[in-house]
């Protein structure tokens, strides 16, 4: 009786969602800062420099149009938006009551330092940051197919990706989260961090190591040691 072949034996593997790019604040610096001045509409927009950490394990060779630059990158991320909307949450805007602010499309243009090289390009119809009244920790996730969302490198081609995944944690917030008069969430200033995803088609495992040359371990290793690393933050 004939026995299947496994995914290893014939050199591939299932498409899975692939982590290959997070980035934390530079040492020192703050990230993104979303102002609202109690009337009209808010802006939410990146500041500083990043610690940018990437890795070539799982995208396939055919999706490299030239040599991923693993590793550590100091970066500079460029991103505007304003509010869709005042945010929408279950009950009165009390202490602990979760709430969505959406936002209008975005994008974020994340340029490394040294060269301006384009390390990664979203662009997205839409985004929401989500948590709880009075806390100062939050999160904002995009993903595709539900969102509208592309991705563009100078380094990937992700024209064949199924599904592009964005999710960014704002995990110090230097003012509370709370919600103005007008339905709009309040100011604050954060240190954020987050990574980036995509499922691309199913990866020949059997090509040079060099494709896989940081794996995702080693990527958080790397990324939990940037207070190390000190940069001007503009």
């Amino acid at each position: 009786m004939l026995r299947q072949a496994s995914a290893a034996q014939i050199g591939l593997a299932r498409a899975v969602p692939t982590t290959f790019g997070q980035f934390a604040a530079a040492s020192g610096c703050t990230t993104y800062i979303f102002n609202h001045s109690g009337s009209g509409p808010g802006t939410f927009n990146s500041v500083g420099r990043v610690n940018s950490n990437f890795q070539a394990g799982g995208v396939p060779g055919n999706s490299l149009k030239q040599d991923f630059p693993i590793g550590f990158q100091l970066a500079t991320p460029t991103r505007s938006s304003t509010t869709a909307g005042v945010s929408t949450g279950p009950g009165p805007r009390d202490a602990g009551v979760s709430f969505d602010q959406p936002l209008t499309g975005s994008a974020v243009i994340i340029r490394r330092v040294s060269d301006g090289a384009l390390l990664l390009d979203v662009v997205a119809d839409r985004a929401v940051i989500t948590r709880r009244i009075g806390g100062s920790a939050g999160d904002m996730e995009t993903s595709s197919p539900t969102d509208q969302m592309t991705f563009t490198s100078g380094f990937v081609d992700f024209s064949q990706a199924s599904t592009l995944s964005r999710s960014i944690s704002f995990t110090s917030v230097d003012f509370a989260f709370a919600i103005a008069p007008n339905g709009i969430l309040q100011s604050f200033i954060d240190a954020s961090n987050g990574t980036f995803a995509a499922d691309f088609p199913a990866v020949d495992l059997s090509e040079p190591a060099s494709t896989a040359l940081l794996g995702a371990g080693a990527l958080r290793l790397a990324l939990g040691q940037t207070h190390r690393r000190t940069a001007d933050c503009v």
